[in-house]
């Protein structure tokens, strides 16, 4: 870029972080960190408040879940009661109930080691499941009025 490494001199070209979301996160916490390298952050829909623990740590999922029920209405509700019913499943399920249940999902058929029991399973599952709910927030942009 031919830009000069010297703050205020005519050739010097500023380094700007950005990002939206988490990534926006990560932008401004750069600039905190590092000030001496870069010089301005865009932090887009970075959850600044999530991060600094001032919000409960179910806030994120439940605008997840009204932005859901605003798309669809009904869906929070089923996920929830789906994933209710999932969790008893694997929590009453016995030895190797797991297994089962994940030959009937469709999903690992060869089981990591770490997952010798249906509680980790469940929580394995349960976190994808969650990640993936979350993506739904992304994928209804832009949000509503709120």
């Amino acid at each position: 870029l031919g830009c000069d490494a010297v703050r205020g001199s005519a050739g010097y070209c500023p380094a700007v972080a950005v990002g939206g979301s988490y990534p926006g996160f990560l932008a401004a916490m750069m600039r905190t960190r590092y000030p001496a390298v870069v010089d301005a952050a865009y932090a887009a829909s970075a959850p600044m408040r999530f991060y600094a623990q001032q919000l409960s740590g179910h806030e994120y999922f439940d605008r997840i879940s009204a932005v859901a029920e605003d798309a669809d209405a009904g869906c929070a509700a089923a996920v929830r009661s789906d994933l209710d019913a999932f969790a008893v499943d694997m929590t009453d399920g016995g030895p190797g109930h797991y297994r089962v249940a994940a030959e009937r999902l469709g999903v690992c058929s060869d089981i990591p080691g770490y997952i010798a029991d249906g509680t980790t399973f469940r929580d394995e599952i349960l976190m994808v499941v969650a990640s993936a709910f979350a993506s739904h927030n992304m994928a209804y942009y832009p949000p509503g009025d709120e």
